[in-house]
């Protein structure tokens, strides 16, 4: 029992310092209980331009101009870029094709990312 009371300030302090901060409830599109997770998709589409150096093709250099539309169910629903042609390209748009978010509401969201490999 000790134990725990040594705690109660600690969880006590975690609710206060959660309890002022105001809940986000916008989007690009306007108000919204899910906001988009931009942070999260931001940190998904670098870990995967990352992810795609085994795309690598004969070890030769190339980056790509990425950008990425996240669909309200959180998928992605379309992934262009430039240049287009290869299969180094087909590879990069796969592996940014597997990112994922968390459902959103709004409408979808479109961000850019670029993959230097």
């Amino acid at each position: 029992m000790s134990r725990l009371r040594s705690f109660l300030p600690i969880v006590a302090f975690l609710v206060g310092c959660h309890a002022d901060r105001p809940a986000e409830t916008t989007t690009t599109s306007g108000t919204a209980a899910h906001p988009f997770p931009q942070d999260d998709a931001r940190t998904a589409l670098v870990a995967a331009a990352k992810s795609a150096h085994v795309c690598r093709q004969n070890g030769e250099p190339g980056a790509f101009d990425v950008k990425v539309r996240f669909e309200p169910n959180g998928r992605v629903s379309q992934v262009t870029l430039a240049p287009t042609d290869g299969a180094e390209a087909a590879c990069v748009k796969g592996k940014m094709t597997d990112v994922a978010v968390m459902p959103f509401d709004g409408d979808a969201v479109t961000l850019p990312v670029h993959v230097q490999m």
